[in-house]
């Protein structure tokens, strides 16, 4: 009769390949799998919204706030700035064995705004009067 000399609580190679497999394999898999579907559908929802604000920036216009216009930007003020942002800073230089490296941090931001129109493709002009709020998107 052989007698059994593994020691207590070890699995032979089978029921351990399985159990690493479907831990490490089919666990693992499934989490990337996931994470690769989410990525697609977030990508697909980004193109939907982008499509709608293109869609939308074509239909008639009408009074009010809050809408996105594209078009050419006209200023008549001196300078033809329609925006002027200046942004104070102080730098922090560090050095550490071979590399050196900045940290900027803002100290200060002043935010002049002018009113200007914005010439749309089929030649309607928009005339914008921003206040010192302004959100400014490039």
């Amino acid at each position: 009769m052989l007698e059994d000399l593994s020691p207590p609580g070890h699995i032979g190679f089978a029921p351990s390949f399985v159990l690493l497999l479907g831990v490490l394999g089919i666990g693992w898999g499934s989490v990337i799998v996931f994470v690769i579907a989410r990525a697609i559908r977030f990508a697909r929802v980004q193109r939907d919204e982008h499509d709608f604000i293109e869609r939308r920036a074509t239909w008639p216009l009408v009074p009010g706030p809050s809408r996105v216009v594209h078009g050419r930007v006209e200023v008549d003020a001196e300078p033809p700035i329609a925006i002027e942002i200046d942004i104070d800073q102080i730098v922090t230089n560090h050095t550490s064995k071979n590399s050196r490296w900045h940290d900027w941090k803002e100290t200060a931001r002043r935010v002049v705004a002018r009113p200007f129109r914005v010439v749309r493709d089929d030649g309607q002009t928009v005339r914008v009067e921003p206040g010192s709020d302004a959100l400014v998107v490039d």
